[in-house]
């Protein structure tokens, strides 16, 4: 009877121990959750930023481009023009 009522004292210790275990598991798992949410949350807002800055890249390369078009169809008509 003894060793019976140690026996199951030990896996109740041990049973014990695995649930803590599991805790600790947990919530270093929530912790690196949390970290990689915050990190996408600002990957994302980077790469909002960057579509951002893209597009003004873009609008300004368009807005070159018909400058160069005017100049270069001025230069002609003054050529053109002597």
């Amino acid at each position: 009877m003894f060793i019976a009522s140690q026996t199951n004292l030990l896996a109740l210790n041990a049973t014990i121990k695995a649930a803590e275990g599991i805790g600790i598991q947990i919530s270093v798992i929530q912790s690196a959750t949390k970290t990689s949410t915050e990190a996408i949350n600002g990957i994302t807002s980077t790469i909002g930023n960057i579509k951002e800055i893209v597009s003004r890249i873009a609008a300004a390369v368009v807005e070159q481009g018909a400058a160069t078009q005017e100049i270069t169809g001025n230069v002609h008509q003054a050529a053109t023009s002597t």
